[in-house]
């Protein structure tokens, strides 16, 4: 059921999951307690936004609301209800999305003062063996690696060694 209401960016309102041949107990009941009830509407959380090409939408998910009972989602079932559960969607979509492009952000930032800290590093190293010190434990955590081996070329020699 969420993967449906994620493919088809459809709110879902089902009195009884367990009676539709879509309910998977694995997903659609995970960090759900039995006694919770049956009764879920299934809401996609869905960005749009504007391009050059009309409107784009990312499906960031799905919201799993859950009731005691089949009469607790008679208002989800009216058009007011469903445009409520719509507009809840987007707002989460909308959320998701900003907060996906903050942490870009924050990783683009944390790798450009990374790159400054190496590269401030290797102007006051006094041999290769420095620098290869120096890329080998900033130069992991630039690219987010535990660890990682820097090779030097030798063109004099024509040797390899790291």
């Amino acid at each position: 059921l969420v993967g449906h209401c994620c493919d088809s960016q459809e709110t879902i309102v089902l009195p009884n999951v367990k009676n539709d041949r879509r309910y998977d107990e694995s997903i659609d009941g995970n960090r759900i307690l039995e006694d919770q009830g049956c009764a879920r509407v299934f809401i996609p959380a869905v960005h749009k936004f504007a391009t050059k090409k009309g409107v784009e939408k990312v499906v960031y998910g799905c919201l799993v609301a859950v009731f005691p009972d089949e009469q607790s989602l008679a208002f989800f079932q009216t058009d007011v209800g469903r445009h409520i559960m719509e507009l809840l969607g987007s707002q989460a979509g909308t959320v998701l999305a900003n907060s996906v492009k903050f942490e870009n952000v924050r990783v683009c930032a944390k790798q450009l003062t990374m790159a400054h800290t190496i590269v401030e590093s290797l102007v006051r190293c006094d041999s290769l063996e420095a620098a290869g010190g120096i890329l080998q434990m900033h130069g992991t955590q630039l690219v987010g690696t535990k660890r990682g081996n820097i090779f030097f070329l030798e063109s004099k020699k024509g040797k390899m060694w790291r």
